[in-house]
């Protein structure tokens, strides 16, 4: 019955040895696997991170410089004189700001009025005097940078969708990594239990006590499967085994 119980014990060990090491390298792949993966995802996150905060700044109605004209008109013997001064926009004009460089006493905008994506006016001075002033358009935000912001909300929707796919299959490799894990710790349980059975069959004297319990094994071994006897004689040399391991 002992050489019978240590080639059972020795076989099982062969095979729970070899399936360890499998197991090992494949759980240490799925480690290297997610780290790469994890990175890969801190990247996305952090492109995903710094397109959204673009697109916070310039999807707004906040108004901004859509174009501008200066003009500086020498004076001259005349009674007055005018300039008329006109900004178009690649978009619908929403405000305006005129400014005037010369002399404030004799210069001033007059009839300055938007239209569309055009707002125009005229720059006057009177008798003798110069005149010189800028006129500048304002539009939205986000007219005037509509083709970025289309850019970046494409870029922003591609990036939350990679996120996610990601997201999904660390999941799911989380979820293999722990049934590895219990597959290993059960392996390494198991080659235990069969060292302990191969290093028991090896002594030379029993107690009275384990000799009885022993003795139970034994006579019943010509009425028990080589998975029978190995399970029961795994009782008596582990009391924690689980004996469905082996």
């Amino acid at each position: 019955v002992d050489a019978k119980l240590e080639g059972l014990a020795l076989g099982r060990l062969h095979g729970a040895t070899c399936a360890l090491q499998t197991v090992k390298s494949h759980y240490s792949e799925l480690n290297e696997f997610i780290s790469q993966r994890r990175s890969k995802l801190h990247t996305v996150d952090t492109e995903l991170t710094r397109v959204k905060e673009e697109l916070s700044k310039i999807d707004t109605s906040e108004l901004v410089v859509g174009g501008r004209e200066s003009v500086d008109h020498p004076w001259k013997y005349y009674p007055g004189s005018s300039s008329t001064v006109e900004v178009s926009c690649p978009v619908q004009v929403r405000s305006y700001r005129t400014s005037i460089s010369s002399n404030k006493n004799y210069t001033k905008w007059l009839d300055v009025r938007m239209r569309g994506n055009i707002v125009k006016g005229r720059l006057t001075s009177s008798w003798w005097a110069s005149h010189s002033g800028a006129l500048e358009a304002y539009v939205y935000s986000y007219d005037r940078y509509a083709h970025e912001i289309s850019r970046l909300k494409e870029q922003r929707d591609a990036l939350a969708a990679k996120k996610t796919a990601i997201l999904r299959e660390l999941h799911a490799r989380d979820e293999q990594i722990g049934r590895t894990s219990q597959e290993m710790q059960q392996l390494e349980k198991t080659a235990h239990i069969l060292g302990k059975i191969l290093g028991d069959l090896k002594r030379e004297r029993l107690s009275l006590d384990e000799y009885i319990k022993y003795g139970i094994v034994y006579i019943n071994s010509n009425s028990l499967d080589d998975q029978q006897l190995i399970k029961e004689y795994s009782k008596l040399v582990d009391k924690d085994s689980d004996s469905n391991s082996l």
